[in-house]
This record gives structure tokens, C-alpha cells and sequence, in this order.
């Protein structure tokens, strides 16, 4: 279970750092071999997105950019990105911003039962580089005992340390706001 937070959480948390630029966080799941069914096709990212994935293409450094995505563009991105790594064991991620926090809910797939499971955590930028911490983990409507949940929180934090990702951008601020959220940096 330890290890089926942890690639929620970076699933939900970090797309957008990672998957939102079109970078995979090192060590993740691989795209459906040959011979299993083809993912569903995924939704066109969002305009600003495609964007700034061009702006990293073209390689234009040092220029700036501003990201702004709502809480439904993210929780279709995260969809995007599942249906592209089908190891994972979520499916129909949401992620909600709330105040100074974002929250992902999402329900397992492929284990015996399927059961709801919520990740509550903080996101900011500092140094150039975005950072997440987890608070809280809840599965099926209920938060995990003390001693579980501080182990599941410290390995899971521990795991998503960003700065070991070869991340095309500097983020300078990550502004949380009601309904979604904006990335602010440059292309490196």
C-alpha cells in the first residue's frame, strides 16, 4: 500500500511539474507493452500548455512563462497520464485546490477491492525548482493510523525530491487559487 501512495501522490501532485511539460518522473511506469490493448486516446492538452511545450521546443531560453490551469484541466491531465501508464493502480483522479492546499482523490484499480483513496498536500516553488509535500493520506474514507501514515508521508516526501529531475524549466512561484492553479517560471 506504502508503494501505491507513493505513485499517486506523484501522479496527482507533480503533473504539474512533470507531466504538465511533458517530462516522466525518472523510474515511472512505461507505457502498455505490444499486444495489450491501446489506452483510450487522450483530450488535447491545454492551450497554455502547448505552449509552453513549444517554447521548450523551439529552445527559447530564459524566456518566461505563465502557466494557469484549473482544477479540471489537471485532474484531465492526470486522467492522461494513467491512461498512459496503466501499472498504476489509480484510475479517476480529481484534484481539487482548497486554500493553500491541493487535493487529489482517486479510487484503485487492478487490486483486489476497489477502494477510495484521498492525498492531501502542500506545492510551492523554491530555488527554481517545484517541491510537494504530503499531509495527509486517507484511504477509503479513512485517515491511516498514526505510526502508518507518518511512514507513508516521510517515504513519500522523501521520494519527491525534484530536484534530481532534469526538469526543462525554472519554476519560480506556484500560486495556488480557488479553482485551479499557475505556474510561473522561464525555459532553461
Amino acid at each position: 500500500m506504502r508503494r501505491a501512495a507513493v505513485l499517486l501522490v506523484a501522479t496527482t501532485l507533480f503533473l504539474g511539474g512533470l507531466q504538465l511539460i511533458g517530462t516522466a518522473p525518472p523510474g515511472s511506469p512505461e507505457p502498455q507493452s505490444a499486444g495489450a490493448p491501446p489506452p483510450a486516446q487522450p483530450a488535447a492538452a491545454p492551450a497554455p500548455l502547448e505552449e509552453l511545450r513549444a517554447k521548450i521546443a523551439q529552445g527559447r531560453h530564459g524566456e518566461g512563462f505563465s502557466l494557469s490551469l484549473s482544477q479540471e484541466e489537471l485532474s484531465a491531465l492526470a486522467d492522461q497520464f494513467l491512461a498512459t501508464h496503466p501499472s498504476v493502480p489509480f484510475a479517476n483522479v480529481r484534484i481539487a485546490i482548497s486554500g493553500d492546499k491541493v487535493i487529489a482523490d482517486a479510487s484503485t484499480r487492478g487490486l483486489a477491492l476497489t477502494l477510495p483513496i484521498r492525498v492531501t498536500g502542500a506545492v510551492g516553488a523554491s530555488n527554481g525548482q517545484p517541491w510537494a509535500k504530503v499531509e495527509q493520506v486517507s484511504l477509503g474514507g479513512a485517515g491511516l493510523p498514526g505510526f502508518l501514515r507518518e511512514q507513508v508521508a516521510s517515504q513519500v516526501n522523501a521520494s519527491l525530491d525534484l530536484s534530481r529531475y532534469p526538469l526543462p524549466v525554472s519554476v519560480e512561484a506556484v500560486e495556488l487559487r480557488q479553482g485551479g492553479l499557475t505556474v510561473r517560471g522561464a525555459v532553461k
